[in-house]
């Protein structure tokens, strides 16, 4: 079933990519994915162009509804990208997908269209745009289609097999679950970073599965904590007093 990115919760807050300075980790693969893009806007098209090309996409850009069913059958692409207007009818386009979709899994990614803020700059709000846009990104994948991750990806002394749902240190492995996956994945797409409750929480499950200020992203990642360490041998996580969490590094 397609699935969209929890927009709406996550506008609300300041999330991690609303942060300045946020360093986005290249998805290091020969193997491109597609993704087709409905309805991009100035402002947001060099974030997301700039986003999609870290993750491994290239892209295909459609300006209307039908064209975007059409080029569905025809492209068959990894995740399809809705650039909203205010007002948009998401669950009209996702039922829409899920009727033109030939593949098993077909994500949908919904991208709010917003202003850039008084106080940003083109770069920081390019900067903003391009680090939401591929957070959120890769954060579907991981819920709705792993295979289109590409490979591994490695941080101090961990290495995160996605498509393989396996964690790696020292030449030893975890078996992993998607929910831990999805919970430890956005930790590997930036550069070492604390990571506060609302973010994690937000990229790891579907706009439905979560509300603001819930804390059950705690027991989520406790659970991921207790299951790694029992065959690795070490907690993957370290908390952050009143933050969040920081991947270990050694």
């Amino acid at each position: 079933m397609a699935a969209t990115t929890p927009c709406a919760p996550c506008a609300a807050q300041d999330m991690l990519w609303d942060k300045p300075g946020v360093e986005l980790i290249k998805v290091g693969s020969d193997r491109r994915g597609r993704a087709l893009v409905l309805g991009a806007r100035t402002g947001l098209a060099d974030g997301l162009v700039r986003a999609l090309d870290l993750a491994g996409f290239d892209r295909t850009d459609v300006s209307d509804v039908d064209s975007c069913m059409a080029l569905i059958r025809t492209l068959r692409p990894d995740v399809v990208v809705h650039v909203q207007d205010a007002g948009g009818d998401v669950i009209g386009f996702r039922a829409r997908v899920e009727t033109a979709q030939v593949t098993e899994t077909l994500p949908v990614l919904a991208l709010p269209h917003r202003s850039a803020g008084d106080d940003d700059t083109a770069v920081q709000a390019r900067n903003r745009r391009a680090a939401e846009c591929f957070l959120k990104l890769r954060a579907v994948l991981r819920r709705e289609r792993p295979s289109a991750l590409r490979g591994k990806r490695r941080s101090g002394c961990l290495t995160l097999d996605e498509p393989g749902f396996r964690l790696y240190r020292n030449g030893s492995h975890a078996q992993i679950s998607k929910t831990d996956l999805c919970v430890l994945g956005p930790f590997f797409d930036v550069g070492q970073v604390v990571f506060d409750r609302q973010s994690i929480e937000c990229l790891a499950f579907a706009e439905n599965d979560w509300k603001p200020g819930s804390r059950s992203i705690d027991a989520h990642v406790s659970r991921m904590r207790r299951h790694v360490k029992a065959q690795l041998g070490i907690d993957p996580l370290r908390s952050v007093r009143g933050v969040g969490y920081r991947l270990i590094q050694h």
